[in-house]
């Protein structure tokens, strides 16, 4: 076995980094975070939860097969290492489970689903909540996708739990517009329902988007890694409940605590209500996926009777991670060749100079381009799998699309070529797109309009984000026309 003195070594360093970059991390991450007990012990009556946010289960649409693949075994790790270590009572998702959900039909949205049980394995211990990538936004949410979301998951638009003696109101947040359509009343009314209770004890609200702020400014910092960023500016219904649904919803329930996710940052916020002295703390997790952050992070929550004690509990880095295989990879490759040279060396007795020069130049010539490949390539894929991609739609002059427009979303529209008497003209600068405004069933449909800017060189048309469109008549076709 000539070839284990050659390839023996490098193959033991190849399984340890292997073993240390995808086990012990996280597993190293995840001992050094601790329940934030009182007197720095949790007796056995206290409730110990996981708070866990925007896993972004990536579909068929969006991201390479390579990036799901890495982003979903992290995941998975992060998830059941930690679970093991701490061994909470109840882990909450807090939305956006799925990237792809409010687009898919009943087959595909079940696969999302299943996939999800597979990687999280749902059961008495894991509660999930629904998020607009799993429905939609308001103005986006289905009938049939709530109710695909509602058999596959077990959650209403309202439910209220109670584990370990504590009370937890889960609320889909899509639900809390106040428009008054149907969807909004049906979650007023049992929010009234809980509120007639009067119960003494105050519930912990569980929603995914976060209440009103305008900004992280307002937050504190909830560790020693917490960078607060200042400069976004949030909208209300689209980053964050609006103002008066917050307020509505703090004075329905008197929560003792709030916790919301899908801004991706860590939020701790000091909600107080006037002419009382009752207060509570907000707090926003951040992304529980690498594909949202470099270091993605759960909160360990210990629920005391009215305490209410939080501690953030950060996952390992993926930058670092990337730069222990690329070191080690780069020693370990260096390691074969100075052992195949040696052995090269063992195995010939009397070498031509000339002859074995030449051939050792061309071998270690072809390690050395085969590994410049593999690093150009792993850079590529690297940024291939990171880089952000617009969501499009194709249309054609009056022909309606059959996607579903959201008003935040950045498109890109291919004209087509102009044949007899269209209207569109290719030298036209501007064109006007009409969305509707509504596409569910609840309320009326309204349409909305957006001014999409052409690109000469690309031959596109690009629509830009708009926090507050227009509002236009009724009608339910998504039609592109020249202004």
């Amino acid at each position: 076995m000539q070839w284990l003195k050659v390839f023996g070594p490098p193959l033991i360093l190849t399984t340890i980094l292997i073993l240390y970059n995808e086990y012990y991390i996280f597993y190293n991450a995840f001992s050094e975070c601790s329940w934030p007990c009182k007197h720095g012990r949790c007796s056995e009556s206290v409730l110990k939860a996981f708070m866990i946010s925007d896993t972004h289960l990536l579909g068929r649409r969006n991201g390479h097969w390579l990036d799901k693949l890495k982003r979903e075994w992290q995941m998975y790790q992060s998830f059941w290492i930690s679970t093991w270590v701490h061994n909470p009572d109840v882990v909450f998702f807090l939305g956006d489970l799925m990237d792809e959900g409010k687009w898919a039909e009943k087959s595909l949205f079940i696969n999302y689903a299943d996939r999800f049980r597979q990687l999280f394995k749902l059961d008495q211990k894991v509660v999930t909540l629904a998020g607009n990538h799993d429905i939609g936004f308001h103005y986006a949410v289905m009938p049939d996708t709530l109710e695909m979301f509602r058999e596959e998951f077990k959650r209403g638009l309202v439910d209220e739990i109670k584990i370990k003696g504590q009370r937890f109101v889960l609320i889909n947040s899509m639900a809390l517009h106040g428009d008054g359509c149907r969807l909004c009343h049906e979650a007023e009314v049992q929010l009234e329902k809980i509120k007639r209770k009067r119960l003494a004890d105050r519930p912990i609200i569980l929603q995914h988007f976060p209440l009103y702020r305008k900004s992280d400014a307002e937050c504190e910092k909830v560790d020693e890694y917490h960078e607060i960023d200042s400069a976004e500016i949030y909208r209300e219904q689209w980053d964050t409940l609006s103002n008066d649904s917050s307020w509505r919803l703090i004075n329905t329930l008197n929560p003792k605590a709030v916790f919301g996710g899908h801004t991706h940052k860590m939020c701790k916020k000091m909600w107080k209500k006037t002419k009382t002295t009752d207060y509570f703390y907000e707090f926003t997790v951040n992304s529980f996926s690498w594909r949202n952050g470099d270091t993605p992070s759960i909160l360990l929550v210990i629920v005391d009777g009215e305490d209410v004690l939080v501690s953030s509990c950060r996952l390992p880095s993926e930058s670092a991670q990337i730069a222990f295989y690329a070191v080690g990879g780069t020693i370990i490759v260096i390691l074969t060749i100075i052992l195949a040279v040696l052995k090269r060396m063992e195995d010939i007795v009397t070498p031509d100079p000339l002859t074995w020069n030449a051939e050792t130049i061309a071998i270690c010539s072809v390690i050395v381009l085969v590994m410049v490949v593999n690093i150009v390539a792993l850079v590529f894929t690297i940024f291939w799998c990171l880089r952000t991609k617009e969501d499009g739609i194709e249309a054609g002059n009056g022909v309606a699309v059959n996607q579903f427009v959201e008003p935040n979303i950045r498109m890109k529209l291919k004209m087509p070529k102009v044949r007899g008497d269209a209207v569109c003209d290719s030298n036209q600068e501007v064109f006007e797109l009409r969305v509707p405004r509504n596409g569910n069933q609840f309320n009326a449909c309204h349409e909305q309009t957006v001014i999409v800017a052409r690109n000469k060189r690309r031959r596109t048309y690009s629509v830009p984000l708009e926090s507050r469109p227009r509002t236009q008549s009724t009608g339910s076709h998504q039609l592109v026309t020249a202004i």
